[in-house]
């Protein structure tokens, strides 16, 4: 055991860990960070891999685009409260205004441009006749990013440490908002749409983004209608890639004197007075705080000593459910892919027409979704001259590979591989009928993941890109706070605000504050 007390020891190093860990080193150099794994980052993590002609192609892992950093937007201003003055380490390249995403049907091509109020102007160009239902739906948009921004700011604005009248004060504030604010989180997506249109393809343009978390309408609460407003603000990529990302968090992390450990996996948590003794697979640390940056499930249903764990709090995560997992094809070609169509612009591909959206799949694959880090930042040293790194992505369900979860990673059947394989052919011929006709031919790298994959290089429990799935009963009853019921530990993380890099950050920020409020 290490004879020194620790400040505040994090689990997890992706991007809330490592956003927790920033803030928190600044203020108590004796932050420790433990990652189960060898790599540190998660799904803001970068990878390099060498192709059969010896070129080698750098990919993400999760990290496509990001939204809110131009300065004094959403990612921005948190970044700046976790890196501090090494927010300037971090530089972005603009994903384009004209078109954003390239949405290719079968009978046509739809393109998102940058601000909500372009892209309601082309749909209604595009459809004139559904103009109506066109304003309807982005009004609809609109008010509920407008509800979300305004319990935000109230409750920010909130000082927990002034007199009982003052907070009384801005509750009141708060509780004037809360009903729209609870009439967009109580009801799905697909209560809210059908009071405008029935159609099903206005629904999809308008809010396209629903889908990326493999959940349908009718599941997913009608608060997540201000993705529409939020990710047509601008879209942006970390210049040299989301390895660039991870390192601007690491290197202000050491440069405070924090430390991060790898193939650290925790293995036991035990609370002795103020002090936390965590116990993991290379050593054993005491702490004043913890903060568990992976999924709450993991720490409180396994790593949490059994006696510290309420009963309420168990059958909730035993009762959660998840957002949906991907399948990733990783390509190294020589294909021109400019000339096929493909840009900086993230492109989606969908088996079924515009105005008929009933998907007719392709080998099972009802759409897929392609980036192009090479396209996306030329000169980032993706892949050499003449070359691109490529990555293609699909919905993949978990309960396809389920049978496989408990093989080592590197140890699975042969059937195991040879389905993996056969998968991801399929992603590439859809590719070559859709977009790239003889992808297979130039394949320079080719490696596929699947939500097993996912799993093992996130720790996120199927694979899952979002964490707990956001329906209504979920916001309202199974979120995990960011106090927990024990004095010095804090949850971060998709468990607590869901995915994508905004809540990641938010949520570890959240977490440092809590714990430096705790510590101060």
């Amino acid at each position: 055991m290490h004879n020194e007390i620790y400040d505040c020891l994090i689990i997890g190093t992706g991007a809330s860990g490592l956003a927790s860990g920033s803030l928190m080193s600044r203020h108590f150099p004796k932050t420790i960070l433990c990652e189960s794994l060898p790599q540190i980052g998660g799904y803001c993590n970068s990878f390099v891999k060498k192709g059969k002609s010896g070129a080698k192609y750098q990919f993400d892992t999760g990290l496509n685009y990001v939204t809110g950093v131009e300065e004094n937007g959403e990612l921005y201003n948190l970044l700046k409260e976790s890196l501090g003055s090494s927010v300037s380490d971090l530089e972005w390249i603009s994903l384009g205004n004209e078109k954003m995403f390239q949405h290719k049907y079968l009978d046509g091509e739809i393109n998102i441009c940058r601000g909500a109020d372009k892209y309601q102007n082309y749909l209604v160009e595009r459809f004139p006749e559904h103009k109506t239902e066109i304003d309807a739906l982005f009004r609809m948009s609109h008010e509920a990013f407008q509800s979300m921004q305004d319990i935000t700011s109230i409750y920010d604005k909130i000082d927990h440490s002034t007199n009982v009248l003052s907070k009384v004060a801005s509750y009141g504030k708060l509780i004037t908002k809360l009903p729209k604010f609870l009439g967009f989180l109580n009801k799905t997506t697909e209560q809210l749409l059908s009071k405008v249109t029935n159609e099903e393809f206005l629904k999809k343009l308008i809010f396209p983004f629903s889908n990326e978390l493999g959940m349908p309408f009718e599941e997913v609460s009608g608060l997540l209608l201000l993705t529409t407003q939020a990710l047509l603000e601008g879209n942006y990529y970390p210049k040299g890639g989301s390895g660039k990302f991870r390192d601007a968090f690491v290197n202000e992390i050491k440069k405070n004197g924090g430390k991060i450990q790898t193939r650290s996996k925790v293995l036991k948590i035990e609370k002795s007075k103020d002090l936390y003794k965590v116990t993991t697979k290379r050593s054993e640390y005491l702490t004043r705080t913890v903060i568990n940056a992976t999924d709450a499930s993991e720490l409180y249903l396994r790593i949490m000593d059994p006696g510290l764990v309420p009963k309420k709090l168990k059958k909730k995560l035993k009762n959660s459910q998840y957002t949906g997992s991907n399948f990733y094809a990783f390509i190294g070609t020589d294909l021109d892919l400019p000339k096929f169509g493909l840009s900086k612009a993230v492109t989606k591909i969908f088996n079924e027409k515009i105005k008929d959206p009933v998907n007719r799949g392709h080998d099972g694959i009802p759409s897929l979704t392609l980036v192009s880090p090479t396209l996306k930042d030329p000169l980032g040293k993706h892949s050499p001259e003449g070359k691109y790194s490529l990555v293609c992505f699909s919905h993949g369900d978990y309960k396809d590979w389920q049978q496989w979860a408990n093989y080592p990673s590197t140890k699975r059947p042969q059937e195991y591989y040879q389905k993996k394989q056969e998968h991801g052919m399929k992603l590439i011929g859809m590719i070559e009928k859709h977009m790239i006709p003889n992808l297979s031919n130039h394949l320079d790298y080719v490696n596929f993941a699947t939500p097993l994959t996912n799993l093992h290089y996130t720790n996120q429990p199927m694979g899952c890109g979002g964490g707990f799935a956001p329906t209504p009963k979920q916001f309202k009853n199974l979120r995990i706070t960011t106090k927990s019921h024990l004095r010095g530990l804090y949850n971060a993380g998709c468990s607590v605000m869901g995915g994508g890099i905004i809540m990641a950050v938010q949520s570890g920020v959240l977490a440092a504050k809590e714990a430096l409020k705790y510590l101060n």
